[in-house]
């Protein structure tokens, strides 16, 4: 065989077992009776992570709060990982998320409402982002 056509067969055949894999290792937590309710909790997440970085890229969120915001979604998430250990999420777990989410939505907004702003933030940005490291 030629050897571009051997090179072509181990793309392909590492992109089937590498694209099969991925779609198998995201799942992992989904395996549950109620596969709604994680992915409602996720997407909120990913909502509430988006309303974070928004307020970065615009300024309105400092490098204080930022590292505030971003250890309560990590809570959040731990919170949830650990109600799915048993394979299922309760009411009274899943009323616990909702709330930790709602109270996190309040502090968002309340860091993109608080009249603070990061200083310099032209400066900031046109250094790589290195302000929130």
């Amino acid at each position: 065989m030629k050897p571009k056509k051997i090179i072509s067969g181990i793309i392909i055949i590492g992109m089937t077992f590498g694209s099969t894999s991925a779609s198998f290792a995201g799942r992992r937590h989904y395996q549950c009776n109620n596969d709604w309710q994680t992915e409602h909790i996720d997407k909120r997440q990913n909502r509430q992570a988006n309303r974070i970085y928004k307020g970065i890229r615009k300024g309105k969120i400092t490098r204080h709060e930022f590292k505030i915001l971003m250890r309560e979604q990590a809570r959040i998430e731990r919170a949830e990982r650990r109600a799915l250990r048993d394979g299922r999420i309760t009411r009274r777990e899943k009323e616990k998320i909702e709330w930790m989410q709602n109270k996190a939505s309040d502090n968002i907004y309340e860091a993109k409402h608080n009249r603070r702003s990061v200083r310099d933030y032209d400066y900031y940005q046109s250094r790589n982002n290195s302000f929130w490291d």
